[in-house]
């Protein structure tokens, strides 16, 4: 889990307020159901539905089916308690700028796997290369140096998480150590013991994918990266030259795989905040971009949470694309526990930690130490709502999938600036 540890706070000479007056709603506001999916049965989940954080909520428990429906105004609130139970610590997950209708499917922490089926790789020898072989697929991975015999090489590993059906590929190298020639199988079913003969194959050539970077600003640099996928997954990853001043072109190998695309990343420093731009191209493609004409505009400055109004708030240079949401991890330290509280919202408004109720024992209050582990800002094609519509682990997680789709652009994903809370 990414968090940047930074310094606590514990607030203070401020008291508990819980339910001040909310604003008065436009008279034809939306108004309707919004339903939480926890994706498994599990009955008895909380879930808090409100219209404002300091509103009173409506508190359903989810049923057999593990989904719990409430009604709220459009631009609400809803607080899942513990969606999975407390193995892991205690949390909270927190999702504003909801509309009547929303139905929000929910995920656990995804988890390491330990141990896993046992493959052995058999591939034609490579008398070109400097005898390093190596093996890849979309999961965890580790294995034993390859055996070296007459006519081929065996490749032994032990694959941590992979799908039934899986892909593979092996890639040969020359000194430096740079990609030489590889060897790709699609589809491959994975059992303990199997052995995979793939001596009947011939290596192929790398591909060459092409990047253009322009208009990196000054007092940046841009560093881009690449990595082979194909719908199971990531089969290779490497990382070009950092451009520091620009227009400059970056040529990456990849291994061949019929079918496969290459996912780029632009990443963008300025100060301690990075920038990620995302696009997917073809494997041999030439691929431009234009890092000022994307990027996000810049954080000023630290977040800030108000104890009086449950909002935490933060500001943003004028230039630069608009973020379409906004999410946040807050750490909060009690004498009596320590729990998490994973928070997004659309821009445009401040991020929404509500209070529940004194019996709801999540309540941030005088006296609580808290930090923000992520904080970070995305941009992603079709906006909050595709998000929404997605399935959603903690913050933390969400980061990763959020990186994961064409065209987004994500911002401080390296955690709260130096200094923040």
């Amino acid at each position: 889990m990414r968090v940047a540890l930074v310094g606590w706070v514990v607030l203070a000479a401020c008291s508990d307020v819980y339910y001040p007056l909310r604003d008065a709603y436009v008279p034809d506001a939306p108004f309707g159901p919004v339903t939480v999916s926890l994706g498994v049965p599990s009955p008895g989940v909380r879930v808090y539905f409100q219209d404002r954080p300091r509103d009173p909520p409506s508190l359903v428990t989810t049923g057999s089916d593990g989904r719990a429906t409430g009604n709220v105004h459009a631009g609400g609130l809803v607080t899942v308690i513990n969606p999975y139970g407390t193995a892991n610590g205690l949390e909270a997950r927190t999702f504003s700028g909801l509309s009547p209708g929303d139905v929000l499917t929910l995920a656990p922490t995804p988890e390491g796997v330990l141990g896993g089926p046992q493959i052995k790789v058999q591939v034609p020898s490579d008398p070109t290369s400097n005898g390093i072989y190596q093996l890849r697929a979309p999961c965890g991975h580790f294995g034993s140096p390859p055996r070296i015999l007459a006519d081929y090489v065996e490749l032994t590993y032990t694959l941590e998480g992979c799908d039934a059906i899986t892909d593979l590929v092996v890639w040969t190298e020359v000194p430096g150590p740079t990609l030489h020639r590889s060897i790709s199988a699609s589809n491959v079913a994975i059992v303990d013991q199997a052995v995979i003969d793939l001596t009947s194959e011939s290596y192929v050539d790398p591909t060459t994918l092409t990047i253009n970077t322009s208009g990196v600003p000054p007092a940046m640099y841009a560093g881009p990266s690449a990595a082979l996928h194909t719908d199971k997954g990531s089969l290779y990853d490497t990382i070009g030259a950092p451009v520091f001043v620009p227009p400059a072109t970056t040529e990456i190998a990849l291994p061949g795989f019929p079918g496969a695309f290459a996912r780029v990343e632009m990443l963008v420093y300025i100060g301690s905040e990075r920038h990620i731009l995302v696009k997917d191209s073809a494997p041999s493609a030439t691929l431009g971009f234009s890092v000022d004409a994307s990027m996000l505009s810049q954080l000023e400055g630290c977040p800030v949470y108000s104890l009086a109004t449950g909002e935490v708030t933060w500001n943003e240079s004028s230039n630069g694309q608009v973020a379409d949401l906004v999410a946040a991890l807050v750490v909060v330290e009690r004498a009596s526990a320590t729990w998490t509280w994973s928070v997004i919202g659309p821009t445009g408004h401040p991020l929404m930690i509500p209070a529940l109720g004194p019996s709801a024992l999540f309540d941030i209050r005088e006296g609580d130490a808290i930090r923000f582990g992520d904080f970070y800002r995305a941009r992603v094609p079709g906006g909050y709502a595709s998000v929404l519509g997605s399935v959603m682990p903690p913050t933390s997680s969400l980061y990763a999938d959020l990186r994961a789709r064409d065209g987004a652009v994500l911002a401080n994903a390296s955690g709260p600036p130096a200094g923040c809370l």
